[in-house]
């Protein structure tokens, strides 16, 4: 029984397990936070070409998931993403910049490039 076990565990903490209650557009808000918070850390960087294309993929992001909660039947969608968008900011920056040397993040971006290529969204201009 404890060889089925551990899989099970280990499934648990990736991003994809986590968030599995989460409305689609929640998971890109969520994302494209994530993708700006880099930006966030080091002002600076939003003026480099890596920091173009981190807010490239955040603006991405945001878009895909204003055209979610549309189909998910939401109301008062700007009101709804930008709560958010706040508060998926705030989830992000208290991480701290080491956050971004961890496992859980590389997992994090591998799955918001995995969602985004399976919506068939581009990261990259």
């Amino acid at each position: 029984m404890h060889r089925f076990f551990w899989p099970f565990v280990i499934c648990m903490g990736s991003p994809v397990f986590a968030d599995a209650s989460q409305p689609i557009s929640e998971r890109f808000v969520d994302c494209a936070q994530l993708y700006d918070t880099l930006n966030r850390a080091k002002p600076v960087r939003r003026k480099a070409e890596n920091g173009a294309m981190l807010d490239y993929a955040a603006s991405q992001l945001m878009l895909a998931a204003r055209s979610e909660a549309r189909a998910e039947g939401r109301w008062h969608i700007d009101a709804y993403l930008n709560e958010m968008a706040v508060s998926k900011a705030e989830k992000w920056d208290a991480k701290g910049l080491g956050y971004f040397m961890t496992e859980d993040a590389r997992d994090w971006f591998a799955y918001c490039r995995s969602l985004a290529r399976d919506r068939g969204i581009a990261l990259k201009p």
